[in-house]
């Protein structure tokens, strides 16, 4: 669980305000720009006959009004991150990324 909180942090500090939820239930109002991320898949890797390491890699989305968004950029610079797709929802852009960490 300390990963996912050291990610937490990583996202807060980046994002420069308190608006990363992790799963968050629809009920939250949150407030833009915003990063939401979940688990999205764990990658395994064997070596061995054994688990040699596994990856979890998370679903980063940045919510905001602002299509160029300067945050695009300073997740793109992640290790580890891949962007996957942007789309607009509410008249807000949501960029998705894929994260490693």
């Amino acid at each position: 669980m300390g990963k996912r909180l050291d990610l937490q942090k990583l996202l807060l500090d980046l994002l420069g305000s308190g608006n990363v939820y992790y799963q968050p239930p629809s009920t939250t109002n949150m407030q833009y720009p915003a990063i939401v991320y979940s688990r999205d898949q764990i990658k395994t890797t064997y070596a061995n006959d054994s688990v040699y390491s596994i990856k979890i890699a998370y679903e980063v989305i940045l919510i905001d009004e602002d299509p160029d968004s300067i945050y695009i950029g300073k997740i793109a610079l992640l290790p580890n991150c891949r962007w996957t797709k942007n789309y607009t929802m509410n008249n807000l852009n949501h960029d998705a990324f894929t994260l490693y960490y």
